[in-house]
């Protein structure tokens, strides 16, 4: 945001309480933006492990996060836990793990959260003698008697889209439009009034 920028750049030269004030406000700033993100997610995505994925949208410590002597702040996906930031900018699934195909769900039965269970997995249905593989699809076969059909359970491709469904930045980048002056403003009036730190304060 480049009035922002602007702004942090002026404030670097100001007394000390104002920096500590600022850096206050900016971490305010992308803590919020990092729970937008995480609020966004369930409307995206389908979580397996909920408290794993919301912990993927971080802030690394003495990176991330502002002080009076370095006014700079973040919030970013981990990269070690590289699930997320393939949905940023979308692109293609391929197979791994010297697989040629991609087993891709279509009629198979899912638990309450919408995932596939592991008794419903391609090679459990195949081990069950209830399902077969024809023409490139698993078929499962469904019912008894006159009721007795085929459900397509799976169909395989060399490769899937991955839509860009994240929209990391653009939410980070609406909070910090919206947040960043009154939060950084705030944090400064009060340091310059009541003050925010211990009683031997950041000093001026």
């Amino acid at each position: 945001v480049t009035g922002l920028q602007e702004c942090l750049a002026d404030l670097a030269n100001l007394p000390s309480k104002v920096r500590f004030g600022a850096s206050v406000g900016m971490n305010r700033t992308l803590s919020d933006a990092q729970d937008a993100i995480r609020a966004t997610l369930p409307g995206h995505f389908t979580l397996r492990r909920a408290a794993f994925i919301n912990n993927t949208i971080y802030r690394k410590p003495g990176e991330d996060w502002a002080t009076k002597n370095r006014l700079v702040a973040g919030v970013r996906v981990d990269d070690t836990r590289n699930v997320l930031a393939k949905f940023e900018t979308g692109g293609e699934k391929v197979p791994t793990g010297g697989r040629k195909f991609l087993a891709i769900p279509i009629d198979v039965k899912t638990n309450k959260f919408d995932i596939v269970t592991s008794a419903n997995s391609v090679k459990a249905l195949l081990a069950s003698g209830k399902a077969f593989i024809a023409n490139g699809k698993v078929w499962q076969i469904i019912g008894r008697g006159k009721h007795r059909h085929l459900q397509l359970d799976y169909v395989f491709k060399p490769a899937t889209a991955l839509p860009a469904d994240l929209h990391f930045v653009e939410t980070a980048r609406g909070v910090i439009d919206t947040r960043a002056v009154p939060n950084i403003e705030g944090a400064i009036t009060v340091e310059l009034t009541t003050g925010l730190t211990s009683s031997n304060g950041p000093g001026v």
